[in-house]
C-alpha cells in the first residue's frame, strides 16, 4: 500500500509539474516568463505579457493536467489500491498535482499559483463544486479586476460548495480539498506581498511623493495605478512622462490603442503621451528623472 501511494503521488505530482506557460512562451516567444511582468508562470502573468493567445493555452493546459493527474488517480486506484476508496486517491492525486504546478522540480520548485490545476482536479473530482466556485472567481473579478482577489474567494468558496454538492463519502476527499485552498491562499498573499522589500512597503503606505515642477518621470508597468498616476501627472502638467512595460508587445498594443484596454479601459491616453518599452534612456538620465512602480505589491 505505501509503495502504490508512492506511485500515485509521483505520477500525479510529475503531471502537475509540467511548466506549460514556461515552455510555451519559451518556444513560441523565445522569451522566459519568469523574467518578465510578476515573474510567475501562471496563464494571468503569460496574458499580461501581451500573449493573449499563449495567456489562454497556458489556462487551458493547467486545467488539463489537472484533470489527467485525478483521472490517472482513478483509473490506477483498482489495480493499485484496491481496498481504498476511489474518492481518496483522487483526492491524493488532486494534492499532489496542485503541490507540483506550484513547486516544479524543474524550475527549481518556483511555480505558479496553482488555480488553473486546482479547477482541473476539481472539475473531475467535484464537477459541480468547481463550476460554482469558478463563478465565483467570475464574479469577484468583474466586480474588482482583481485575478488575486478573485482566485483567493474562489478557492475559498470550493469546501463549502464541495460539501453541500458532492454526495456520499466526502471526509478524505474535504480535507484535501480544505488543504489545497490553503495551499492556493498562502500562496496568493505571499506572492502578492513578497515582492515587494520593506522599504517598497514603506513608500507605497506613505503615498506618492511630490515632484519639482517640471521634473521627468516614468510610470513603470502598464496596470491600473501605473496608468492612473501617468495620467494624473499629465493632466497637472509639469512633468515629462513616459509610460513603459517589460513587454514590447504589450507596448505596441497600448500605443496603437491609445488605451490601457485589459488594465485601465475607458481612459483614453493623450496622443503626445509616450509608451515605449526601451527604458535604456530612462537609465541613462537617472539622475534627472524619477521612477513610479505603483503596482510593484498589488495584487496580479
Amino acid at each position: 500500500m505505501p509503495l502504490a501511494s508512492l506511485l500515485v503521488v509521483a505520477a500525479a505530482y510529475m503531471l502537475g509539474s509540467i511548466p506549460t506557460g514556461y515552455l510555451l512562451v519559451r518556444f513560441v516567444r523565445k522569451q522566459d516568463i519568469r523574467t518578465i511582468g510578476s515573474g510567475n508562470i501562471g496563464a494571468t502573468n503569460v496574458l499580461r505579457s501581451g500573449a493573449r493567445g499563449l495567456g489562454a493555452a497556458t489556462f487551458l493546459l493547467d486545467v488539463l493536467k489537472g484533470c489527467a493527474a485525478v483521472g490517472l488517480g482513478a483509473a490506477l486506484a483498482p489495480y493499485l489500491m484496491p481496498n481504498e476508496p476511489v474518492r481518496n486517491v483522487e483526492a491524493l492525486a488532486a494534492v499532489c498535482a496542485v503541490l507540483g504546478h506550484m513547486f516544479p522540480v524543474w524550475l527549481g520548485f518556483r511555480g505558479g499559483k496553482g488555480v488553473a490545476t486546482g479547477f482541473g482536479v476539481f472539475l473531475i473530482a467535484a464537477p459541480w463544486a468547481a463550476l460554482a466556485a469558478i463563478s465565483v472567481f467570475g464574479i469577484i473579478l468583474a466586480l474588482s479586476r482583481f485575478v488575486s482577489l478573485g482566485s483567493i474567494l474562489g478557492a475559498a468558496s470550493f469546501p463549502i460548495f464541495a460539501w453541500f454538492l458532492v454526495q456520499g463519502n466526502k471526509p478524505a476527499f474535504f480535507i484535501a480539498a480544505q488543504a489545497i485552498v490553503a495551499l492556493l491562499i498562502i500562496a496568493n498573499i505571499t506572492r502578492t506581498f513578497a515582492a515587494c522589500s520593506p522599504e517598497r512597503k514603506a513608500d507605497l503606505a506613505a503615498g506618492p511623493r511630490r515632484e519639482s515642477p517640471h521634473e521627468p518621470c516614468r510610470c513603470s508597468r502598464f496596470r491600473r495605478m501605473g496608468t492612473a498616476i501617468a495620467l494624473s501627472l499629465y493632466r497637472r502638467g509639469g512633468h515629462e512622462i513616459t509610460l513603459w512595460s517589460h513587454s514590447v508587445d504589450e507596448a505596441r498594443q497600448i500605443d496603437d490603442a491609445r488605451e490601457n484596454i485589459l488594465f485601465l479601459p475607458g481612459y483614453r491616453l493623450p496622443a503626445n503621451l509616450p509608451v515605449t518599452a526601451d527604458i535604456g534612456r530612462w537609465r541613462r538620465r537617472k539622475s534627472s528623472s524619477r521612477s513610479f512602480h505603483p503596482n510593484s505589491c498589488a495584487p496580479r
